[in-house]
């Protein structure tokens, strides 16, 4: 009897072990996590620039540069801010009839089902220019970033050279304290800033 039951109390001890180890799954390689974190990377014709942070390509898709936001056009009775005709004109420039490389954004679409991506044209990295050339702030979201710390780079040197939409009074750095929305309306957070 007793070596009955030292082997049922071995099998019954190796039950929850083997639970244990049925339910165990292996954390994925990094191969794997690396090519997660890669962005997908599509090609597409521009036939159409909207304004100056959003085109349209050859399939109907829409398009939304990522980490960069321009001035707006005039829409819904508002006027355009300042410099809207500007990014608009220069992004036609850059872009339209021309191919274009996409590099997807972690979060491939926005709201309004715009693709959202670091674009290119050969070796032009079109969100940076339009930073660089001071006609667009940086927009960046934590959780879709991409390149945010050379667009923070670049709008810095605009600023400080006063650059395109950093040489008008709408789009002067000023304190928070000194901030009041009522008389300043806008998408202002990005240029309200306690230096």
């Amino acid at each position: 009897m007793g070596t009955t039951f030292l082997r049922v109390l071995i099998v019954v001890g190796l039950i929850p072990l083997l639970v244990f180890a049925a339910s165990y799954k292996t954390p994925p390689d990094n191969a794997a996590k690396k090519k997660d974190s890669t962005p997908s990377v599509s090609t597409g014709h521009v036939v159409q620039v909207f304004d100056g942070d959003t085109f349209v390509l050859s399939t109907g898709e829409k398009v939304r540069l990522v980490d960069i936001n321009t001035p707006e056009r005039a829409h819904d009775g508002a006027p355009a801010e300042p410099f809207a005709a500007e990014a608009t004109r220069r992004l036609e420039d850059l872009v339209l009839g021309k191919e274009v490389r996409l590099e997807a954004a972690r979060k491939e679409r926005d709201q309004y089902g715009r693709r959202l991506a670091q674009v290119y044209v050969g070796t032009t990295w079109v969100n940076g220019t339009m930073i660089e050339e001071g006609l667009a702030v940086a927009y960046t979201f934590a959780d879709n970033h991409m390149r945010d710390a050379d667009i923070l780079k670049l709008e810095h040197t605009a600023r400080v050279a006063k650059r395109g939409l950093w040489s008008h009074p709408r789009w002067t750095v000023k304190k928070a304290s000194a901030c009041c929305a009522a008389a300043e309306p806008g998408w202002g957070p990005s240029i309200y800033r306690d230096a």
